[in-house]
């Protein structure tokens, strides 16, 4: 029974906006590692002796599943939009998109979410091209997150230009480089490469400063990360 009348049945964890039930944890033959893993980054539990710690650990979690085995449609991802901000999610990371992808319809929900006070944050890509067409990325409403190596230098895969807010750690396979983030998936720890990671790192980061001024706006908090990165 969809109690609340929210238009999800028994969504407790979150929501599956592919399948239209209340169940996030993906279905026989969908793949699940990147959604957990991105999730581990934001969150994993610290001082727990296992695997790796989250930046921001004692975040509440909501799982917003779009993607099936065969992809994901624009009203499923649009509906991961509208319910975090219906739902009253504070920051909501976007590890998924597309490069000359516009949409009027995503662009109204992004633009909703941040009229409920959301901060959206979302990767950049991953095609080493200008990030200007890339969305959700690309969408003004939108904090875009590129990737760095381990130099301290912009990952080799990861989408640049003037559209990019931050980069953050995303790993890399360039000049013998090996890089991935470590992070968790379902009975392991393995190590992916991305601004899908990238993107995390920088939710985990806005996360522990509303954690510790909550007053603070989402435009005050990037002000306040650009000022001091």
């Amino acid at each position: 029974v969809d109690d609340d009348n929210n238009g999800c049945v028994d969504d407790i964890y979150g929501c599956d906006f592919s399948n239209g039930d209340g169940d996030p944890f993906p279905d026989q033959g969908e793949n699940y590692d990147h959604g957990t893993h991105v999730a581990g980054l934001v969150g994993a539990v610290r001082n727990n002796s296992m695997g790796i710690t989250g930046v921001a650990p004692n975040v509440k979690l909501m799982a917003l599943k779009a993607f099936n085995q065969n992809g994901a449609t624009l009203s499923s991802l649009i509906g991961t939009v509208y319910y975090a901000a219906d739902m009253g999610a504070d920051i909501l990371n976007c590890s998924w998109g597309a490069t000359g992808s516009f949409s009027n319809a995503e662009a109204t929900a992004f633009r909703y979410a941040a009229s409920k006070g959301v901060i959206s944050i979302a990767a950049a890509g991953n095609e080493a091209i200008s990030a200007h067409t890339f969305t959700p990325a690309a969408y003004p409403e939108v904090i875009s997150v590129g990737a760095l190596n381990s130099q301290d230098l912009l990952s080799t895969f990861s989408n640049y230009g003037s559209d990019v807010d931050f980069v953050s750690p995303g790993g890399d396979g360039f000049d013998g480089l090996d890089e991935g983030l470590l992070s968790t998936v379902p009975g392991a720890y393995v190590e992916f490469p991305g601004t899908s990671m990238a993107s995390p790192i920088t939710a985990g980061i806005y996360a522990t400063i509303l954690s510790a001024f909550p007053n603070l706006s989402g435009s005050e908090i990037t002000d306040l990360i650009s000022r001091t990165s």
